[in-house]
């Protein structure tokens, strides 16, 4: 059944090793609980704290999208994933 993104505001993280509340691409979700209004992700509570920091009193913006999909290692979803040069 598809459901909008929308309706899932406010929904817990479930990470691999534990629950957060932040920012996730929609994509990057594996499960949605809505008995314990959770998304689950394959990703660990470190990595997602570890990630760019959000504010959500902006839009989100590509950069910080970038940003957060290359943190993830995350292909983007507006064209080929390149990682930056070392």
């Amino acid at each position: 059944m598809l459901r909008r993104m929308e309706d899932l505001r406010g929904f817990t993280i479930a990470a691999t090793d534990g629950d957060i509340k932040v920012l996730v691409a929609p994509s990057w979700i594996e499960r949605v609980d809505r008995d314990h209004a959770k998304l689950h992700v394959l990703v660990t509570r470190a990595r997602i704290k570890n990630s760019p920091e959000y504010d959500p009193t902006k839009p989100v913006q590509r950069d910080y999208e970038t940003r957060l999909y290359e943190h993830h290692g995350q292909p983007h979803y507006w064209g080929e994933y390149r990682p930056a040069e070392v």
